[in-house]
């Protein structure tokens, strides 16, 4: 299968931001008595879910029932508060991958579930040509970001999936690529192999580098 299009997550595959977005959700979750321990392992094993949906399915996993009209205005903390660190640092490889895939004239798409100005600024920042930006703030992130790269390009949906390739750091990123039937591939910045494998991955890298390994 010749790969033309290809579909990143943005933090932990591109940014390094979930250190810092791993502090932001523990800060903004044990007030409702989640430890701050399972509060990071929660956030990390649904890493690639939307923010909103991963603070109300730890309030609910803890019983804070009673918060979950909050979820909106936590989310706006959790934001806050990750917004300290205005210029977080791209991986290693990062810049040199992003051009040498568009010099093979692929097609980059990003996917995630920060705000899409917020991502423009950042990559425009960095320098990192994609074709195409999108954030949660208007569609969440999930099967409508497949359907919105596919009508972007102009083509059927399952065209478009049977030519992209979807690189992610979480469990959810698996699971997206796989219902959507796009080639999974695992890179091991923020979760275990073990756990992107059990989630649908069916090819694991280390570094993002190796992710050219997929385009001859």
């Amino acid at each position: 299968m010749k790969i033309k299009y290809v579909i990143t997550d943005v933090d932990g595959v591109l940014i390094d931001r979930m250190p810092i977005y791993k502090k932001a959700f523990q800060s903004v979750v044990t007030d409702f008595g989640v430890p701050k321990k399972d509060a990071g392992k929660y956030y990390y094993d649904t890493a690639g879910t939307p923010i909103e949906k991963q603070i109300s399915g730890i309030l609910r996993k803890w019983k804070a029932n009673s918060a979950e009209f909050l979820v909106d205005d936590l989310v706006i903390k959790f934001f806050k508060i990750a917004s300290v660190h205005p210029h977080p640092p791209l991986f290693i490889g990062v810049k040199k991958t992003v051009k040498k895939l568009k010099g093979l004239g692929k097609f980059l798409c990003a996917t995630s579930g920060s705000k899409t100005a917020e991502l423009e600024e950042l990559f425009k920042r960095n320098s990192l040509q994609y074709d195409v930006i999108l954030g949660s703030d208007k569609i969440p992130k999930g099967d409508e970001h497949i359907k919105f790269f596919a009508r972007h390009f102009h083509i059927p949906k399952n065209k478009f999936c049977a030519k992209a390739l979807y690189l992610g750091d979480g469990p959810q990123d698996m699971r997206i690529a796989s219902a959507n039937k796009v080639m999974e591939v695992g890179i091991t910045n923020t979760v275990s192999a073990e756990k992107l494998l059990k989630a649908g991955a069916k090819k694991i890298i280390r570094n993002i580098e190796e992710v050219l390994e997929f385009m001859e």
